[in-house]
């Protein structure tokens, strides 16, 4: 009898020791919960949303999630995203009407379960590994953002991607130490969203969300205030993502409609920093604030606009007026540079017609 139970008891644990095995190599499989969420906002680029997808589903890291969010596209977008999750079941397509890339990415980032968000522009391709390198680095460090390395393409060029060699020495890990500024502790770029990966938590419990409406500089934002909460960035400088340019020549249009839409939203960015002051609790914060402003507005306003242009000095007064009243609500002490940019900036705005 003894010897009967025992050849159970180590059939039991022959069976356990062999299932236990294969959960170990396969745990992506078994495990659920999405390591990385991508959210993927498409508007009109059935051209390219093949070969993004593809970057997508292709990734090493296989336990990930695919949130594509179809805004009002007119062309073959949905279509297209829609034969991309009858054949990968980690694709999740969601449709709205058109309300802009911010509204997208909130969309996206609301319906998302993974662990870490990934922002990933629909005309843009990844390296086959992006993910699981980030991922692991966002892990062992427990770090709030990821970012890599990225290169820009033009429609036609050859990636090369079999030709990039993951460099794991590549890396520098930064760590908030002080109260003072997190940007200059954190080595922390606000530029653009998609070459990183966030920690959702870290979003979540900080209450960071895409400006609704904003069409211009939402990544920005957005990571102004990931940078304001955040205590420890890793960046490794390897090239995982490659963002595609299909536009040449001036950033800036002379047309006049779209040159007012684009100030008005600079104006709408300069206010949002003022109505947020209470979001960014460091020493000299208030300095870095109006830092920021003149950041947003003055090289737009001298070197794009002509000085013949009504819009150049009905914009400085809108600017400086929102300026001022952060210096005199707060006391802000202003010297060097940036008083100089504010003073001709007044200089400028004293030439301001009501309207335009």
């Amino acid at each position: 009898m003894n010897r009967y139970v025992s050849k159970i008891l180590c059939g039991f644990i022959l069976i356990f020791s062999v299932g236990f095995s294969i959960y170990d190599r396969n745990k992506d499989f078994f495990d659920k919960t999405p390591k990385i969420s991508v959210i993927v906002p498409v508007y009109n680029t059935e051209k390219y949303l093949d070969e993004c997808l593809n970057s997508a589903e292709n990734q090493t890291l296989k336990n990930i999630e695919i949130v594509c969010i179809n805004d009002g596209s007119t062309d073959r977008s949905l279509e297209i995203l829609k034969e991309h999750a009858n054949k990968d079941s980690r694709i999740k397509v969601i449709s709205q009407e058109n309300k802009g890339l911010s509204s997208a990415r909130n969309v996206g980032m609301r319906s998302a379960k993974g662990k870490y968000i990934a922002l990933l522009d629909s005309d843009d391709v990844l390296v086959p590994w992006a993910y699981e390198k980030m991922y692991d680095l966002a892990e062992k460090h427990k770090a709030d953002a990821v970012k890599c390395d990225s290169m820009d393409f033009f429609q036609g060029d050859p990636l090369k991607i079999g030709l990039k060699v993951y460099d794991s020495s590549k890396l520098e890990v930064f760590e908030r130490k002080t109260n003072g500024n997190p940007y200059k502790e954190l080595n922390y770029y606000c530029g653009v969203v998609w070459n990183r990966i966030y920690n959702r938590k870290f979003l979540s419990d900080n209450d960071i969300w895409f400006k609704d409406g904003l069409s211009l500089a939402e990544d920005t934002v957005f990571n102004w205030l990931c940078g304001a909460y955040a205590e420890k960035h890793v960046m490794t400088h390897n090239i995982l993502y490659f963002y595609r340019k299909n536009r040449t020549g001036s950033l800036m249009s002379t047309d006049y409609h779209d040159l007012k839409k684009r100030f008005d939203v600079y104006i709408d960015v300069i206010q949002w920093l003022s109505d947020n002051r209470d979001r960014f609790n460091f020493d000299n914060s208030d300095e870095w604030i109006v830092s920021s402003m003149l950041v947003v507005i003055y090289k737009q306003l001298t070197e794009n606009l002509e000085d013949t242009n009504p819009m150049k000095s009905y914009y400085a007064n809108k600017s400086v007026k929102i300026i001022d009243k952060f210096i005199s609500d707060y006391d802000v002490n202003i010297s060097g540079t940036y008083l100089n940019e504010i003073n001709f900036l007044r200089n400028i705005a004293k030439h301001a017609e009501s309207n335009i």
